[in-house]
Order: C-alpha cells, then sequence, then structure tokens
C-alpha cells in the first residue's frame, strides 16, 4: 500500500519533534487531549537481532488505516522507517523494521529507539500511541521474554540475567502480573549460578547492606519474588506466568526492581521490566508484515523551543 510520505514528514517535524522533549520516564508522551482511535489500537514493542518489532493490535470491529514508524530523533537530526498498514477488526500484525543508526549534531551515534502509530482515517487521524522499543540495541539483553505475543493458556517465560561483578545484586521480580481483565500468578522456573532466592526476611536480614534497605526490600517481598547474587557471581532467573483464557487481546507488564550494592558501600536502583501481549489465537491469528520500508532522514529544525 502507498505510503503518505509527504504528511508523514510534516508530521515528523511539526508535531514529533516537540512531543519528544516532553517524553516522561516510562517512554510514553501525552498527546493533548484524547489519542485518535482511543481503546481501539493496543501495541507493544521489541528489539531482537538487528530488527524493531512491533506487535499492534486493532482490538475494534472496524478496520483502520495506520502509518507504523519506528526511528530515532535527537538535537534536530531523525531517521525514521514507517510502514502504512491496514489492519481489520480483531486482528494482529506484527511489524518488523530494521534497527537505523544516524549520529546527531554532536557526532553521537543512535539507533531506533522510539516507535510512533498513527492513523490515518478520513475521519480520526493524529496519533494514536507512541513509547520507547524495549531492550534497544541489546543483542544479549538483560532482562527478555522469550515471546512478546503470547497466546492465552500458554506460557510467558521471563528471564533475568546477571553478569558477574564486584557488587552484591538484589533482584525483586513481581509475583502477580495483570492485564486490563486478567491475572497471572508467576512461578519460578530455576535460578542458575551462584543464585540464592529469599523466601522470606531472614535471608535479607543477613546481607551487609544498610538497615534502611532491609526494610525497604523486606517489604517489597510481599509482592515480589527476590533473588540474591553474590559479588563476583553470575546468574539467570526464570519466572513463567500462566496466561489465563481472556476474550480479546491484552497489554501486560512485569515490574522488576533491583538494588546494585558496590564494595565502596554505592548504590545503584533500578526498574527493568518487560512488557509484552497476550491474545486468544480464537479471537485473532497474528501476521507477520515484512513489506517494503519508506526511510525518512531528515536534519530539520529543532522546534522543541
Amino acid at each position: 500500500m502507498k505510503i503518505r510520505s509527504a504528511n508523514l514528514i510534516l508530521f515528523f517535524a511539526c508535531f514529533m519533534v516537540p512531543l519528544i522533549s516532553q517524553a516522561f520516564a516510562g517512554g510514553q508522551i501525552e498527546p493533548e487531549g484524547p489519542p485518535a482511535l482511543a481503546g481501539q489500537i493496543v501495541y507493544t514493542a521489541w528489539y531482537e537481532e538487528q530488527l524493531i518489532n512491533v506487535a499492534v493490535a486493532n482490538i475494534s470491529a472496524n478496520s483502520h488505516i495506520l502509518t507504523i514508524s519506528a526511528g530515532t530523533t535527537d538535537v534536530g537530526t531523525s531517521i525514521y522507517g514507517s510502514r502504512e498498514i491496514e489492519t481489520s477488526g480483531n486482528s494482529i500484525q506484527i511489524i518488523k523494521f530494521p534497527a537505523l543508526k544516524q549520529k546527531n549534531v554532536r557526532g553521537d551515534l543512535r539507533i531506533s529507539d522510539r516507535v510512533f502509530i498513527d492513523s490515518n482515517d478520513p475521519d480520526a487521524s493524529g496519533l494514536v500511541a507512541s513509547g520507547t522499543v524495549q531492550n534497544i540495541g541489546q543483542d544479549n539483553p538483560t532482562a527478555f521474554l522469550e515471546a512478546y505475543v503470547v497466546n492465552s493458556e500458554a506460557k510467558a517465560r521471563f528471564n533475568y540475567e546477571i553478569n558477574a561483578d564486584k557488587s552484591l545484586r538484589i533482584v525483586l521480580i513481581a509475583k502477580i502480573i495483570k492485564g486490563d481483565t486478567s491475572s497471572m500468578t508467576g512461578k519460578v522456573e530455576r535460578c542458575w549460578g551462584k543464585c540464592k532466592r529469599d523466601k522470606d526476611a531472614e535471608g535479607i536480614k543477613k546481607l551487609n547492606i544498610p538497615e534502611s534497605y532491609k526494610k525497604k526490600i523486606i517489604r517489597l517481598m510481599e509482592d515480589n519474588f527476590c533473588f540474591a547474587v553474590e559479588p563476583g557471581k553470575d546468574a539467570t532467573i526464570a519466572v513463567e506466568y500462566k496466561v489465563p483464557p481472556i476474550d480479546r487481546c491484552e497489554i501486560v507488564w512485569i515490574p522488576v526492581h533491583t538494588y546494585d550494592f558496590t564494595p565502596s558501600g554505592g548504590l545503584l536502583a533500578s526498574g527493568k521490566g518487560s512488557k509484552f501481549m497476550i491474545y486468544n489465537s480464537n479471537w485473532a491469528k497474528t501476521e507477520t508484515i515484512k513489506g517494503d520500508l519508506k526511510i525518512h532522514k531528515n536534519v530539520i529544525e529543532d522546534l522543541s523551543h
């Protein structure tokens, strides 16, 4: 299908660039007012083997024309690939893009890290959704799912890998995760390497870390599986979630908390979770799209000021 390149370039220059400067920590951009096709399109995006994968589900009964774009914008430069698709009602399409690279004006190399979904419907045009790409540029990611689109009543397997360094690492992975209507209880499948699973507070109390963090981690253990990895050791953690029966399609987030206590007494705390799509295969089948790609490469005026 022909891509409306002129409209898309205008969209990048006049709409996308100023909004990117307002993106907050979760990678989402909030448009003014309700987005186009609100409540009808859901998606998730991830990097794997030099490709950006975007799973888009149309959970309405109506067909829509969408432009899916993946790329990067920084300091007045942009490079994006886009595909226009016609998505039928009750459908899931997985669109694959090459991971594009471009140097910004500072000389830093940037890789495709954002996804935009734009509606081209005559009566509902505009931005549908946008966000960051999971595990961008990581050929061996720390946190990843074995599949990002999972059939209901199958298992979603989440892996967390820890490379050896001099820090004591604490990893907490959610016991229960939820979609709009679904709830899944995890099961620790395996813990490889020098990884100790603490099932109660006693193991945490014995660690050589500040008391304030012991209390915080113990509180988090109520809702999370807790693992401790000794300094100088590596480990791989796997947690499986059984996907329940659902009517259509939902997006599910797996929250993860990590605490790295360094030998010098420092602390690096972060959250590294994963987002995936679950669906009822009787409701829709998945279709992979690898069609023609339109490249938009520009050095454009910084409109964020």
